[in-house]
């Protein structure tokens, strides 16, 4: 009988230390910092996203995640939450208060919108703006996606903002491909343009 009781509390802390093990390897690999936040609507989905994944990953408590959002706000996002920041109890209310002020997704992809807007137009000899224009597409069309917010993509004043940006050829030949294309759409657009940039990329040369 004994046996079995030193057997059964052996088990139990194998068990707690291995469970202990995981926690530090997992804080090991994913650490305890967090991106800084200014308060850009585009990186609140990557901000959110990593907050929630280290937390379950780590098993951070209100604690230890009080500390890495103090270190990590900046800006103002870090003046909307300040004067929630001494108490831990308060971490709920403070990703709530961030979440209103910059994780409404019209926000998020009005943003993302305007970086398009801003970019130059793309030259026939200049591969690196396409390549650009190309990154801020693709980020708008899988953000909309992740979202549930696939109509935004049919706005066809923003279809306009980014076939304005393409290269007069590509423009032509895009212009082609859309007429096979019943009622075509910046998802459309989107990976017509990433073919275009995959096929170019073979021949691209960065300059030294």
């Amino acid at each position: 009988m004994m046996e079995k009781m030193v057997d059964l509390v052996t088990k139990k802390e194998d068990k707690s230390s291995a469970h202990t093990n995981d926690k530090f390897l997992a804080r090991q690999i994913h650490g305890k910092d967090l991106p800084v936040f200014l308060g850009n609507p585009d990186e609140w989905p990557m901000f959110i996203s990593m907050f929630h994944t280290t937390t379950k990953a780590c098993e951070y408590d209100h604690v230890s995640n009080l500390a890495r959002l103090q270190r990590c706000l900046t800006g103002d996002a870090m003046k909307i939450v300040r004067a929630l920041m001494p108490s831990p109890d308060t971490v709920p209310t403070i990703l709530s208060k961030l979440e209103e002020s910059y994780g409404r997704p019209d926000l998020i992809l009005r943003s993302l919108a305007q970086e398009i807007q801003s970019l130059p137009s793309c030259k026939e000899d200049n591969f690196g703006h396409l390549r650009d224009l190309g990154v801020a597409v693709t980020s708008l069309v899988s953000t909309a996606t992740s979202l549930d917010m696939k109509r935004y993509m049919d706005n066809p004043l923003l279809m306009n903002d980014v076939e304005s940006k393409l290269p007069q050829w590509e423009r032509k030949t895009w212009a082609t491909s859309a007429a096979a294309i019943k009622n075509p759409s910046l998802e459309d657009l989107e990976k017509w343009l990433s073919s275009v940039i995959r096929d170019q990329n073979r021949y691209f040369v960065p300059k030294k």
